[in-house]
């Protein structure tokens, strides 16, 4: 009896010992800190050392985005050389954590600040995307007619003209036009020019008027290049992409200009988010 009851008591030794609890972070001053972390992380595979020490660096410097994540990197080595300051920033939050909820932490944090941001630019898309549609409209009651590429002498020099008539059949008097112009020759895939400019009108264009311009192109860049000058068969194409109000206001903000940058950055937030919320270590 007595041996059977010493073999159990052993194997009770033996199994109490496989299951010996995880290290947690000791947060009572920075040289515990500091040993603690070392012991969980000697604990850890390479992947959970990797993704330990990206929680610790995500808690530090929380407000931390991509633009100043190199300076945020570059604090947190400095900020791991003093313990005492390590554990003052971030002893309260993870005193008594094992690894498991130091990143569960610190991944918890990333999802509500991409959740937040996801939802702002969402938000900004739907209300700027409401008024790209309104500007949209009132820019399609313009009317670009007979558009011309060609040269002319002005001032004893010949210079590149850039010709066309516009009609405003929209409720707005202009001040100020910008267009997309493209010079291209039928057959090519490349344009000979492409790019924007724009005109400022003495007096306005107002409801119904149109006007005629001949504009003359820079004595530099695409639009004045010498070989252009004889390409009778390339054909130019206007778009009229804003107008400015006789207050001089844009129909067509910036952020409006941003609607495919915006987009852009949620379809990589969402990418982002969706990585993170499938990661396994």
């Amino acid at each position: 009896m007595k041996l059977t009851y010493s073999l159990l008591l052993g194997a009770a030794a033996v199994l109490s010992g496989c299951s010996e609890p995880e290290s947690t972070v000791d947060a009572s001053d920075g040289a515990a800190f500091q040993d603690s972390v070392s012991q969980i992380k000697a604990e850890l595979t390479g992947s959970e050392r990797a993704a330990f020490g990206d929680a610790l660096f995500t808690l530090s410097f929380p407000q931390s985005g991509a633009a100043d994540a190199i300076g945020a990197a570059e604090k947190f080595s400095a900020l791991a050389r003093n313990p005492d300051a390590l554990v003052a920033r971030l002893g309260p939050k993870l005193d008594g954590m094992t690894a498991d909820e130091v990143i569960a932490a610190a991944r918890d944090y990333k999802l509500n600040s991409l959740d937040s941001e996801l939802g702002r630019l969402n938000s900004e898309v739907e209300k700027w995307a409401g008024y790209a549609n309104s500007a949209t409209t009132i820019l399609s009651a313009f009317t670009i007619r007979s558009p011309r590429y060609y040269w002319r002498q002005n001032d004893m020099v010949d210079r590149a003209v850039i010709d066309f008539e516009i009609v405003n059949n929209s409720p707005i008097a202009v001040k100020r036009i910008v267009l997309l112009g493209n010079l291209q020759s039928p057959g090519r895939e490349i344009p000979w020019a492409n790019g924007t400019f724009s005109y400022t009108f003495p007096g306005g264009l107002e409801p119904g008027e149109s006007q005629r311009l001949k504009l003359m192109a820079g004595a530099f860049g695409a639009w004045s290049q010498e070989k252009l000058r004889d390409m009778d068969e390339a054909e130019l194409s206007l778009s009229l992409i804003n107008v400015r109000d006789a207050h001089d206001t844009p129909l067509v903000p910036p952020e409006v200009e941003r609607l495919d940058e915006m987009r852009q950055q949620i379809a990589a937030l969402t990418a982002e988010r969706d990585a993170l919320t499938s990661a396994q270590w």
